[in-house]
């Protein structure tokens, strides 16, 4: 049931008595908004979106908004158990540890080049026999390198030793002008944490 309010141009959906300051109010308490689903590729591709204009991204998996200069998604945070090789995205951002080579963060960028500025830091403990303890740190720092759709390692040369092992990235991205924060946790039977944060 759709109602218009006379002389106030206000429609209502689901209700006799919408808000005054609404100009759409739609009430309901078994049922939501289906906004416009699209693809990535189908959301980049609309002509001339206007500034606040939302979607749905099927691809992403995240409501966008147009800033009217760049779609931004709502979504700031993700956090998965994934295993040797496994991708972990947030919108733009691309995460993994690879399985062959050195375990360590490779980053990418689904769409252009990106230059980033950031710092990593590592912490390695091992284990013997007696439950002897040895621990070591390390920290590594890019500075206005850019990165591509192809996976790079932030710090080259580092590998993950032991379960437990933790890597912390804190990066800004030069190019759009975002932080992130990056949690890696080395599990076990090759499985990995990961979590990327969205700062700003």
């Amino acid at each position: 049931m759709i109602q218009s309010k006379s002389g106030l141009a206000q429609q209502a959906i689901g209700t006799s008595s919408p808000h005054s300051s609404s100009i759409l109010d739609v009430s309901s308490t078994s049922k939501g908004v289906l906004v416009p689903r699209l693809t990535q590729s189908q959301m980049t591709n609309l002509s001339n979106p206007v500034a606040g204009l939302q979607i749905y991204n099927t691809t992403n998996k995240c409501m966008y908004t147009y800033s009217g200069t760049a779609w931004i998604c709502e979504k700031k945070y993700v956090s998965n158990m994934v295993s040797l090789g496994d991708t972990v995205t947030l919108e733009n951002l691309m995460v993994r540890i690879p399985k062959t080579g050195n375990a360590s963060a490779q980053l990418a960028f689904k769409s252009g080049n990106t230059r980033i500025t950031g710092v990593s830091f590592y912490s390695n403990t091992s284990y013997t026999v007696g439950n002897t303890v040895a621990s070591s740190q390390a920290a590594y720092m890019r500075q206005s390198e850019f990165l591509n759709s192809s996976f790079s390692y932030f710090q080259s040369g580092l590998t993950f030793a032991t379960r437990g092992n933790v890597q912390q990235i804190w990066f800004t991205d030069e190019t759009n002008w975002k932080f992130y924060k990056i949690n890696i946790v080395n599990g076990i039977s090759n499985q990995i944490l990961i979590e990327i944060e969205e700062l700003n």
